[in-house]
């Protein structure tokens, strides 16, 4: 946005691409604009995301106008996950949480 609260730029660009800074000082900028783009994310990092999971992504904008002011990123959708993937997470949280109990317990009983 710049000083006028007005949006000066626009991108589009999914969760699990994620650029050091290196890459972006040398890769074509066509390259990383499109790189951005990928729905499925760098080595698919943005598929089969069990819930909580933070998932890093990078914004490259270019040639911004000196009065810009505010930088703001908006979520714009998601999609579930299917049924399957959701039921392997539930039942490996669950394993993890009757683990935890023991431990617990076995502590508590010493």
């Amino acid at each position: 946005m710049d000083d006028n609260d007005q949006v000066v730029k626009r991108k589009l660009a999914y969760a699990g691409n994620n650029f050091k800074e290196e890459e972006i000082k040398s890769l074509p900028l066509e390259n990383i604009n499109d790189a951005m783009k990928n729905r499925y994310g760098m080595g698919r990092k943005n598929v089969n995301i069990a819930p909580g999971t933070n998932i890093p992504f990078t914004i490259v904008f270019e040639n911004l106008p000196k009065n810009s002011s505010e930088f703001t990123v908006e979520a714009v959708s998601s999609s579930p996950a299917d049924f399957e993937t959701r039921s392997k997470y539930l039942i490996e949280r669950r394993k993890q949480m009757k683990a935890t109990c023991k431990r617990v317990k076995g502590h508590a009983v010493k």
